[in-house]
């Protein structure tokens, strides 16, 4: 299940028929909207430490070039989209989809499956997590 929603994620900030450069901005976002959830949940520190890691196993699964980083600043991003920009669509996409299955699988590792996707509908689909809020209390 956490392949298709990183996939649907993916596929709809990408568009159809995705270049790795429109690949490589899709990864930013998701990153930049997952850690703005992941700073109020668990903190600044802990959601750096789930990204770092995850780096860090893509790289070592994928021999991706990135260099290390324990931030997500505008810095990180920017080299993580360059560097996704370089491979090819298959590539970019498996990189992108790897490095959020890392961050997914920790957070799932920490909080649970269920909190974990709440999370993932709240900062890439908000539309439908406030409509599931509002069906709760209807």
């Amino acid at each position: 299940m956490q392949h298709e929603i990183i996939g649907r994620a993916i596929a709809q900030r990408a568009g159809d028929g995705p270049t790795a450069s429109n690949i490589a901005v899709a990864m930013a976002e998701l990153l930049q909207l997952l850690h703005v959830e992941l700073d109020l949940l668990v903190g600044s520190q802990a959601a750096a430490a789930l990204y770092t890691h995850a780096v860090y196993r893509t790289r070592s699964t994928l021999h991706w070039t990135l260099p290390p980083t324990s931030t997500l600043d505008a810095t990180a991003l920017a080299l993580l989209q360059s560097n996704l920009t370089t491979r090819s669509p298959h590539d970019a996409w498996l990189a992108c989809e790897t490095l959020l299955a890392a961050v997914v699988d920790h957070l799932a590792t920490l909080i649970g499956e269920p909190l974990t996707y709440r999370l993932l509908n709240s900062a890439w689909n908000p539309a439908a997590a406030e409509q599931t809020d509002q069906e709760k209390f209807e």
